[in-house]
């Protein structure tokens, strides 16, 4: 009896041992990591360099670009497999004339292979007819119209000699 309690003594802690072990299927499935988008702004293959770079049209009419803001909004990533991932509330506005705002981090998605990118240029229907928002979407950014609830997509103003329109 007496070796039968040693045995069983001893034949505990390894159970217990060999059930805290990690199985090998269990794999960290739900990491999280960065992911980074940069857009470059150009302007006939050239960098878009706001108020001083003169470029020209396709008539060749010299112009001038002093503004150029846009929303970026909707981001999904896609998988080869087909899966996707929505970026929730990724609204973001990109500014020519704040470089940072060309480079945008994503945080918290799951770590995959995406293979593809997919985002609209402006705001979505339901966030652009909710009223004034905060953040990237708030009205002090210049792109939301003061006249009619709603967002203005994309801006775009400069100048040319050629206009007749008074500066």
């Amino acid at each position: 009896m007496k070796l039968s309690q040693y045995f069983l003594a001893l034949l505990c802690p390894i159970i217990l041992l060999s059930s805290c072990k990690k199985s090998t299927d269990e794999v960290a499935i739900d990491t999280k990591s960065t992911f980074s988008i940069e857009f470059e702004n150009q302007v006939n293959g050239s960098p878009l360099i706001l108020n001083t770079t003169t470029y020209k049209n396709a008539k060749g009419e010299d112009f001038k670009i002093n503004v150029f803001k846009y929303y970026v909004s909707n981001i999904k990533l896609s998988k080869a497999d087909g899966t996707t991932y929505l970026i929730p509330e990724s609204y973001f506005l990109i500014d020519a004339s704040k470089a940072e705002s060309t480079n945008i981090t994503l945080k918290d998605v799951p770590t995959g292979d995406y293979t593809k990118i997919e985002y609209t240029i402006g705001v979505d229907y339901a966030r652009n007819f909710a009223g004034a928002q905060t953040g990237p979407l708030d009205p002090i950014n210049g792109m939301f119209w003061t006249w009619n609830s709603g967002y203005i997509f994309v801006k775009l103003e400069g100048t040319s000699p050629q206009s007749l329109a008074p500066g």
